[in-house]
Parts: C-alpha cells; sequence; structure tokens
C-alpha cells in the first residue's frame, strides 16, 4: 500500500506540470494480477482513465448520431463490458512504442476511432467498436508509457500509459 501511494504521489508531481492533452492516459488494470505484472500479448485487461476515474467500456448499444457504431465510453462502475484484450500485431511484447489494438471481450469488435464523427458528450473524436480491417490505421495505436511501476520498458499493471491513434495522431481517452 505504502509504494502504491508513492506512486500515486509521483505521477501527480508528473501530471501538475504536463498540460491537459499530456495528463490524459489511462492507468492498465488487472483486477486479479498484482501491480507490476507485465501485460503480456493476447492477456484481457480493464483499464481505468486517470481524470475521469472511470473504466474503458464498451457494450452492444451504439450511437444514435455519428457512426451508429457500438459505443466505446468511460464508465463509472465496473461491470464485464470493461474487459479488452491488447494484442500486438506481430505477436511480440508489449513494450512502450508498440503497436496495439484493443478487442472488445464480449462483443468480439475493436477500437477504432471515427474521423468527421464527434461523441455526442465530449465532442472529441468519436470512439467506437466495430470488426477489425488491418489495414485500417484508426484501429492501431502507438503504447506510450508515461510512468513505469518497475522503471522499465514493458507495460505492466498500474503503468500510467497513453494510447496514440497511428490514423489520426490523437489519444484515446
Amino acid at each position: 500500500a505504502a509504494r502504491k501511494a508513492a506512486e500515486v504521489a509521483r505521477i501527480r508531481r508528473i501530471m501538475a506540470n504536463r498540460s491537459n492533452h499530456e495528463r490524459t492516459f489511462f492507468r492498465g488494470l488487472h483486477f486479479y494480477t498484482a501491480y507490476g505484472t507485465q501485460i503480456l500479448q493476447g492477456r484481457s485487461i480493464k483499464m481505468y482513465h486517470w481524470n475521469t476515474k472511470t473504466a474503458l467500456h464498451s457494450h452492444w448499444n451504439r450511437y444514435n448520431t455519428g457512426s451508429r457504431q457500438q459505443e466505446v465510453t468511460g464508465f463509472w462502475q465496473r461491470d464485464n463490458n470493461d474487459w479488452f484484450q491488447l494484442q500486438t500485431l506481430n505477436g511480440q511484447q508489449i513494450v512502450n512504442g508498440s503497436t496495439v489494438r484493443f478487442r472488445h471481450n464480449l462483443t468480439n469488435n475493436y477500437i477504432y476511432i471515427s474521423e468527421g464523427h464527434r461523441s455526442p458528450t465530449t465532442r472529441q473524436d468519436e470512439a467506437s467498436c466495430r470488426r477489425y480491417n488491418g489495414s485500417d490505421q484508426r484501429f492501431h495505436f502507438r503504447v506510450e508509457i508515461m510512468s513505469s511501476w518497475a522503471g522499465d520498458n514493458h507495460l505492466r499493471v498500474g503503468d500510467a500509459v497513453r494510447f496514440v491513434n497511428l490514423g489520426n495522431n490523437r489519444t484515446l481517452h
């Protein structure tokens, strides 16, 4: 508990000196695994958004406007709609700079960033889930580890991380 509190304090100090855009990141959570455990290719995880205190979440519901695709939201309660599988394109370990995609466990669809469609609540680019098309870069995200739990290059439970979309260079948030 002391180590976790010290890490949270350290991240808060780092984030206090960053712009609002730079403060947007997820903290990978896997509720049955200890902090510091390496997140492996194909592992299902839940992710927690630092600023909004919500989990990355999707379900069968579709947006009523915009792309009309499967909704991806931040949700303050926890349920089975929060599980996503991280996949690398080459089956390698997930490290800083890796390219990943997110498969929603219950629907088997992948997170996609829609250009030209705005979220009805945040007015940012809409994140949705849809069938995977490997040639479209809007399914792919670059891993940027902001603060490492273990101090190394591998993505681990508890790391502060941003996911930057390769199709439009925008951060998933």
